[in-house]
């Protein structure tokens, strides 16, 4: 049913000649949360927006509570109405519709854990900070960025084209276990589909796969993105079922995108082929227990590390990361406008 949606999307995509301009949506909502945020006054003005379009710190992916260290950027909770609304509509150009709704309920899970945790009280679900690199435009490049706890989406303009990885989305806890919304429980589909992949291979495709080494502390790691080396499984032995599951694999992260950006990322992947990618397994094959798993091929990476929290062995904590090696940060739009500008 997914793949269908994805085809009839692609046709109607097609036949359309105008669609939907995300860039320009894009550069609208810019411009108004630097104005909304240029507005308040000097003397209580809530942290720092605007950075230069090659400033390192657009590079650096990270997740963890912004309490917890060093910030920058300007958070929700204190921005004023139009800087929000401007905040969201940046968040719903880029998004579909259920993208946006898992970002906000990631954002939501810290309420839950700061009347969980004793330990911490780094858990505010409007502390998410919005960074923007370069003046917004449709004419000239831009970028920007939201990063908190579980949350890092980097969105990038360059000539009327959007690249919107390296994203990640992860939660803590995966499944509310008490108070009002206990039994709510978010990312099943993405613990679904790597488990019934790795439930599909025969001895053979598993021993290439599977490693029982722990996967280490945090597995995902915070900072720039660094290239990474195939490992495991080749789809190259995959039969056509588990071929399918390797694409519904995909389409579960990729469709977190607006449907026209979405598109464009699952042509690339399949264009260069999906015997190309492989899979691998690290940790216990048990679900309930510590587990990590990657796709890596030439212009997808995905990553998926399910913990246990502080005190127990059962995981209830999801790290993920979707990234494109050739394509994250616009990095091949900006080379493109440099070459034909400069």
């Amino acid at each position: 049913m997914v793949r269908l949606t994805f085809a009839i999307l692609s046709c109607c995509l097609a036949l359309s000649s105008h669609g939907h301009d995300i860039s320009a949506h894009m550069a609208k909502q810019g411009k108004a949360l630097v104005d909304a945020v240029d507005a308040i006054p000097e003397i209580i003005k809530p942290g720092r927006l605007r950075y230069d379009l090659n400033d390192s710190e657009r590079f650096n992916l990270d997740f963890v509570p912004n309490a917890m260290q060093a910030t920058r950027g300007v958070p929700l909770g204190v921005m004023p109405l139009p800087a929000r609304l401007a905040a969201h509509g940046l968040l719903r150009g880029v998004l579909s519709e259920s993208g946006y709704l898992l970002v906000n309920h990631i954002m939501l899970m810290d309420d839950v854990l700061r009347h969980s945790e004793t330990w911490s009280a780094a858990r505010l679900s409007d502390d998410y900070r919005f960074e923007v690199y370069g003046t917004p435009a449709s004419d000239s490049p831009w970028a920007w960025k939201v990063e908190g706890h579980h949350v890092s989406v980097n969105v990038t303009a360059v000539d009327g084209e959007v690249r919107a990885t390296p994203l990640f989305l992860g939660t803590n806890p995966v499944v509310v276990a008490t108070g009002p919304r206990a039994g709510f429980r978010l990312m099943v589909p993405h613990e679904a589909i790597g488990q019934a992949l790795l439930a599909s291979l025969n001895p053979a495709q598993l021993d290439r796969a599977y490693s029982p080494d722990d996967p280490g502390q945090g597995g995902i790691q915070r900072g720039p993105r660094e290239s990474q080396r195939p490992r495991g499984v080749s789809a190259t032995t995959f039969d056509a079922a588990q071929l399918s599951l390797l694409e519904t694999l995909l389409e579960t992260w990729i469709r977190s995108l607006h449907p026209e950006l979405a598109v464009t990322e699952l042509d690339e992947i399949r264009n260069a082929g999906l015997e190309n990618l492989n899979f691998e397994w690290r940790g216990s094959k048990d679900p309930t227990r510590r587990h990590y798993w990657a796709v890596r091929g030439p212009n997808v990476v995905i990553e998926f590390d399910q913990l246990p929290n502080r005190g127990s062995e059962t995981v209830n904590h999801i790290h993920s990361v979707w990234s494109n090696p050739q394509r994250d940060y616009g990095i091949d739009l900006l080379q493109r406008h440099y070459e034909q500008n400069h």
